[in-house]
This record gives structure tokens, C-alpha cells and sequence, in this order.
């Protein structure tokens, strides 16, 4: 199928007022009282039986196009900002555009802003392909920055404000460099690390509050076989980055050996240390005091709890969750003040689960009224919710198209 990208600039609507572009009408919201025919009461009673009480719910995106969900980043002040895909066809062609949502801590929908990859960089081609990896964080001044490839090898770092008008933006690589960031990592401060390639070879960006680039490194060329999986950072600056070298036998990818790098606060490499296992996400406590590794297991998913000056040493508490894990998302957990929430999927529907500050106690959640689920996250916010957001299918009546899911659960007493 050919794809080609629009050479409109980027539109935006606030409230409830649709999006149309080229003659395609892009409700921002489907109410919440009523979901591919399934009733709120239904969704409430379902919620009474498990130990979260879902306080809002809203399915974004219409019939008219395939939604995916990329990322998603709550502020300080609850407001949320979640970044998709959405693709649209046109009989043999289609379109795929960028889209954000911005919802308020009721989550009513705030604003909706969907552009194109040529508002980015006018220098690409339909025959480039769609944008992807779209990573997205909010900044304390309310705008969102936003780290995405509109086509292949060509990484850019955007900021854009509530509406989504597109306020600075650059490239990430300089000159004829090619490059490929798929990881937006949080850090203490407000920092944040970007993981991906430059020129095939692994490289690690950090960036500072405001989004701009302090430091970037980048491994030896005999790493090109390493992928970095992810970034954990202490307040001094140290950050820790996983990888994992893949390997080729018999024309099938496996997982090598796996390790871990140090970086101090300039960038250079403090150690380097092997890992027992494959480690698919790194989080670090709020004091920066342990680390906690995460790797999927027949039962769900394994969480390993070690001293941050030791990430190789003893394991000092594991906890196990019954919830699959999709290794191919990112940020799906968090550790914070209240315990460690991870977002997956049970029997194949969105799901969330929680372990308690003591790592003591497991509670779950499965949001059995969409259908099947997968890119999903989890956000824990400061008035004790937690936010769990997937991409789901559906029937429309259009066909089976996918939307995306966001709920905001309280756990209950």
C-alpha cells in the first residue's frame, strides 16, 4: 500500500470542536458514558469486583482512522499529554499524521492537535514513509516536548504548547549523521535521557529541564549489534544505562549478554558491568537509593530490588506480577512514592498492577470492556490515582479499528 504524508501545517482544535482536514473529520473524544455499545453502569459494576475504582474514562479517536498509542506524560498540576498516530485512508493510500491529546485532571478533553510530518521538516517526501517513535514529556512551562523520527534516520526535538502549535524545534544528529532515538527516559531534576543510534552505532543524548542537549555519547562501532533498553538517573547527574547485544543464529534475533554502563554527569563511562540476565526496564526509587530490574517470566512479570551502588549485587526483594508484558513497549512502570505501578495486560485485556512502597503487597486491575489491548502505560498521579492507558480494537461502524484507552483508577481501601 503507498503512503504520503500531508503538506498541510500543523491544525489544531480545543474543547469539542472536531478536526477536519483534507475532508476527514477527526472527532477528539467518544463519550464516556457510552463505548462500542457498552454501558458506564456495566464498566462501574465490572470496576466494584477488583480492587480500583475507576473515577473517569475516555476512548480517543474516531471510526475514520487506525489510532496508536506512542507515549504519555502527566504534570505536576494532573494535566496529561498523550501522543498517537493515527492513519488514515484514502481507498489505495493512506495517511499518517501526528496527534496530541491533552486531558485535564477530570479528564476532560483540553485540547487536540494533529499535524503533519512535513510542519516538521519540509524536506520530506511522501515515498519517506510515516513518522514514528513519538516520545513525548511535559515541561513546567505547560508546553510538551516532543522527541519523534518523521521519516527514517532523520530524529528531531520538538516543543510544542497546549494547542499544539509547534514553538522550537531541531534535529538531533548534526550534518549528514542518520539517526534513530526510540527511548525518552525521565531523570531526576526534570532531566531526561534520550537512548537510540547515530550512524547505526548506539548513542545516548541527555538532556536538560528545558529539553535542551547537555552531553551525547556514543558507543564504540564494534556496538553495533548492542541495543540500548533503558536509562536511569541519581540527582548528582550519574545515569545507568541497560543494553542487551543481540544475536543472529540460523536466521532468527536472540539475546546476548547484557550489561550495564555508568555515566557520570559529563557523559564519559565510569564502568561498564555484566547482568546475569536481560534486564527490559530500569526504574530507580525516589530517593535514589535501589534500583529495581524488570524481565518477563512464564507467570508475568519478575521485579528484582537492588542497591543502586550495586545493580549487580544481591537482589534485596523480588516481586512477582501476574501480568503480560509486551517487550517492544516502553516506560510501562514506575516507581514512586506510593510503590511501583506497571501497565500490561491480563487474558489479553488492559491491565494494571500495583506493588506497595514495602514491595509487600500486589493488587491488580483488568479493564475487561475494551477489546484487545497492547502499547499501554502506566502513570501514577500526585492526588493518589493512576493513570492506565492502552491501544485498543473495536468494531466501528466503519470495520474494526483501533482507538486509544485512558482511565483513571483509585485503588480502593
Amino acid at each position: 500500500m503507498a503512503f504520503s504524508i500531508w503538506a498541510s501545517a500543523a491544525s489544531a482544535t480545543c474543547s469539542t470542536s472536531a478536526l477536519a482536514t483534507h475532508g476527514v473529520e477527526i472527532a477528539p473524544v467518544f463519550s464516556s458514558g457510552r463505548v462500542q455499545g457498552q454501558a458506564a453502569d456495566d464498566r462501574v459494576e465490572e470496576a466494584a469486583r477488583q480492587a480500583f475504582e475507576v473515577t473517569w474514562s475516555k476512548v480517543l479517536g474516531d471510526g475514520n482512522a487506525w489510532y496508536r498509542l506512542q507515549s504519555v506524560s502527566c504534570s505536576d498540576y494532573e494535566e496529561t499529554c498523550i501522543a498517537a498516530l493515527a492513519r488514515h485512508e484514502f481507498g489505495d493510500t493512506a495517511v499518517t499524521n501526528i496527534v496530541l491529546w491533552r486531558l485535564s485532571d477530570s479528564g476532560k478533553l483540553v485540547c487536540t492537535a494533529e499535524f503533519d510530518a512535513s510542519s516538521i521538516d519540509p524536506t520530506v517526501k511522501p515515498e519517506d514513509g510515516a513518522p514514528a517513535n513519538v516520545e513525548t514529556e511535559l515541561l513546567p512551562d505547560g508546553n510538551a516536548l516532543l522527541v519523534l523520527s518523521v521519516s527514517a534516520g532523520n530524529p528531531w526535538r520538538v516543543v510544542v504548547d497546549a494547542s499544539g502549535k509547534v514553538l522550537e524545534k531541531r534535529k538531533l544528529v548534526a550534518g549528514k549523521e542518520q539517526g534513530d532515538f526510540r527511548r525518552m527516559c525521565p531523570l531526576p531534576g526534570g532531566r531526561t535521557a534520550l537512548l537510540g543510534r547515530i550512524d547505526r552505532v548506539p548513542a545516548v543524548i541527555a538532556l536538560d529541564g528545558s529539553g535542551h542537549a547537555t552531553w551525547t555519547q556514543k558507543y564504540a562501532p564494534g556496538d553495533r549489534d548492542v541495543v540500548l533498553v533503558d536509562a536511569v538517573g541519581s540527582t548528582n547527574g550519574e545515569l545507568w544505562v541497560a543494553e542487551v547485544r543481540s544475536v543472529a543464529e540460523g536466521g532468527q534475533w536472540s539475546l546476548g549478554d547484557a550489561r550495564l554502563r555508568r555515566f557520570d554527569a559529563k557523559g564519559l563511562v565510569m564502568e561498564v558491568r555484566p547482568l546475569p540476565k536481560p534486564v527490559m526496564q530500569f526504574e530507580a526509587d525516589p530517593l535514589g537509593e535501589r534500583l529495581a530490574s524488570m524481565h518477563p517470566t512464564e507467570a508475568g512479570l519478575a521485579i528484582e530490588i537492588r542497591s543502586w551502588n550495586d545493580p549487580t549485587g544481591p537482589v534485596l526483594k523480588r516481586v512477582d506480577l501476574p501480568i503480560a508484558w509486551d517487550l517492544g513497549v516502553n516506560s510501562n512502570a514506575v516507581w514512586h512514592t506510593r510503590g511501583l505501578v506497571v501497565a500490561g495486560t491480563i487474558d489479553g485485556m488492559p491491565a494494571l498492577a500495583t506493588a506497595s512502597a514495602s514491595f509487600d503487597s500486589v493488587r491488580t486491575y483488568t479493564e475487561r470492556t475494551h477489546g484487545p489491548a497492547s502499547v499501554y502505560f502506566a502513570r501514577p498521579r500526585r492526588d493518589g490515582a493512576y493513570l492506565l492507558t492502552a491501544t485498543i480494537y473495536a468494531p466501528t461502524p466503519e470495520g474494526h479499528r483501533s482507538r486509544v484507552l485512558c482511565e483513571a483508577l483509585k485503588e480502593r481501601p
